[in-house]
This record gives C-alpha cells, structure tokens and sequence, in this order.
C-alpha cells in the first residue's frame, strides 16, 4: 500500500491497522484465560497463527482483488476463536461472557463478508461501521438480548511487540539500499528512531501502568482504556513510522513540495506524533496530567512540517528522531534524578 501513498490508501492503511490490532488484543485477551501448557489450547494458536499469516499475506490486496479473502480470514479469527472458547467453557461461568463476544463479532462478521464480496465504496463503508461496531462492544458490556451484558474482567494486555514492527518493515528495505550510502543511513535513523520510542514507552511507563491498573478500584474498565483504546492510537502511530522509515530508506532525497506528496508529510511526521500522543494519554490513565514533556514534543513535531514539506525526506526522519531520542533521554532524567529527589525530599 505505501508504494502508492493518497489519502485513500491512508484511511485503508487505518482500517486494516484497527482490524488487526483488534484481532491481536482478543487473542491474546482470549488466551488469557486458558491453560498454555494444554495441547487442544497449543492447536488452536498454531492454527491461528497460520490464518494470521495467511490474513498478513493478503494485505496488500485487501482493498482489491482479495477483499473477501481479506474478510473472510479476518472473521475466521475473530469468530473461530470465540467458537472455540464458547465450546471449550461448556458449563463454566465464563462461556456466557465468551457467547456474548460470540454474538458481537457474528454481526460485524455479516458486513466483513458482504463487504468483501460487493468491493468498492460499499465495501469501505460496511467495513468502517464493522470496526466501529466492534470497538463499541466493550463499553457496553457486550449486551447480548436473553443473556445481558458482562460484568468487568481482567484486560492486562502488554504492549511488548510494539516498536518491533517497525524493526521488521524497516529491514526489509534495508536489503534494498544495502549499497546506498543514504539508505544505509536512514536505516541507522529509522532504528534509532523505533529505539527511542521502545524506550519510551517500557522505562517510562509500562511497570507503573500495570502497578496502578491492578490495585485500582475497577481494574477491567482502567485496563480496557489503557490497553485496548489507547494503545491503539500508539500502534497506529508505529505503524505509520515504518511506512514512513520505508519511504525515508527507498526514496531519502524526495523532496515532497517538489512531487506535491503531502501525504509522506503526514506519515513522516503524524506517525511519531501519534505514539507520543497516544504515549501521554496512556500516561495520563495513572497519573493526575498529561506529562508536559510529551506536550512539547507533540507540538515540535507540528513545528517540524513546514521540514517535511521542503526539504528532504532524510531531514524529515533526522528531525522526528532527534525529537524522540530527546524526548527518551529526557523522561530517563526525570525519572532518575528529578522524580526520586522529589520522592526522597517528600
């Protein structure tokens, strides 16, 4: 899809990015609850791990000639697993949770399908209030008629893979360019770059998230917001950071204002901006404000536009690292010296 970056292809790129982010939380929701040391519960994650790969496979054709296919794998999952879960909890007080997520995704399965089968426009619109339908199921408890809503379980999703997928896009440009001396140096940019943000998000904030989402008052709502909602704003963000560490790697003289590509400006600069976006809000789930660290360098990524429009794009990728890295070695500072003067003074 980056090969052909419109604003199209961008609202499509967020589309699949909800979807499978939605499939990787459930799973991994889903199989919390389930022993992995039993063979029946090892059988059901292979097999959904060849159906992701095959899902994974078919992006790039998503919105053309697979887009049933697409649906198809995608409901496969998300349906599949809760059926599995419905019948390996017969009699257990859990299976009616697992029926009422059953019922919630049946229906969004209905507008994946038809979706994937018309194509075009139609398509788009089925699949958007699918995802919209689909995020919404949480906060209502998954209200299913004759069996009503759940009441609040334990969300401790962790954020563990985030900035690698950034790491495995990037590398395989990197084979591209491995004889570019300006590629081989976006290549440095873009690994610094997912770094700082790994940094960012695991010495900053992940332990005490965790701490504070245990011990709070309603530990299922505190974790569904943290770890579901907006945590998706900072996988959105990573992913389009390794587009845009892809497009800096393959094409690092283009000057946007030049070929009028606003859109590798919005990626280049909206994706970092977006993870520390969504990085203050998580922030904010266990602490009284919005760090203000995160608001300076949300606002020095704005100021970096009229960069990403006029020169090229490898000053574009050296800007907004230079403004993660600093924003990693600062909240490394402040937690080590500032924040623990504070905690000893007090």
């Amino acid at each position: 899809m980056e090969e052909h970056l419109t604003w199209e292809v961008v609202l499509q790129m967020l589309l699949v990015t909800l979807a499978l982010w939605w499939a990787w939380v459930f799973s991994a929701w889903v199989f919390n609850w389930f022993n992995p040391d039993s063979y029946l519960v090892r059988l059901l994650l292979l097999a959904l791990m060849l159906v992701n790969l095959i899902l994974s496979a078919i992006i790039p054709g998503s919105f053309t000639d697979q887009s049933l296919l697409f649906a198809g794998m995608y409901v496969l999952i998300q349906v599949g697993r809760n059926v599995a879960a419905v019948l390996a909890l017969h009699s257990h007080k859990l299976q009616k949770n697992f029926l009422r997520i059953l019922f919630w995704f049946t229906m969004s399965a209905v507008l994946w399908l038809v979706g994937g089968a018309i194509g075009g426009t139609a398509r788009n619109v089925l699949w958007t209030i699918a995802i919209i339908l689909e995020y919404i199921s949480p906060s209502t408890g998954f209200y299913t008629p004759g069996i009503g809503k759940s009441v609040s379980t334990d969300w401790d999703i962790r954020g563990g893979h985030l900035a690698g997928e950034s790491i495995v896009v990037t590398g395989k440009s990197f084979k591209q360019v491995l004889h570019d001396a300006a590629g081989v140096g976006m290549f440095v940019v873009a690994f610094v770059g997912a770094a700082a943000m790994w940094w960012i998000y695991f010495h900053t904030a992940s332990t005490e998230a965790i701490e504070y989402v245990e011990h709070s008052d309603d530990p299922g709502r505190m974790g569904r917001i943290a770890y579901t909602y907006i945590h998706a704003v900072m996988v959105i963000g990573i992913v389009w950071c390794a587009v845009a560490d892809r497009i800096s790697i393959e094409h690092p003289h283009l000057v946007p204002h030049h070929e009028d590509s606003m859109v590798n400006v919005a990626i280049m600069i909206g994706g970092p901006a977006l993870f520390v976006l969504g990085h203050a809000l998580f922030r904010r789930t266990f602490c009284s404000m919005i760090p203000k660290a995160h608001l300076v360098a949300i606002v020095a990524f704005v100021c970096a536009t009229p960069i990403g429009i006029f020169l090229p794009l490898w000053a574009t990728a050296v800007t907004t690292t230079s403004i993660l890295l600093l924003l990693s070695v600062y909240e490394s500072y402040f937690r080590r010296y500032i924040l623990s003067r504070n905690v000893h003074e007090a």
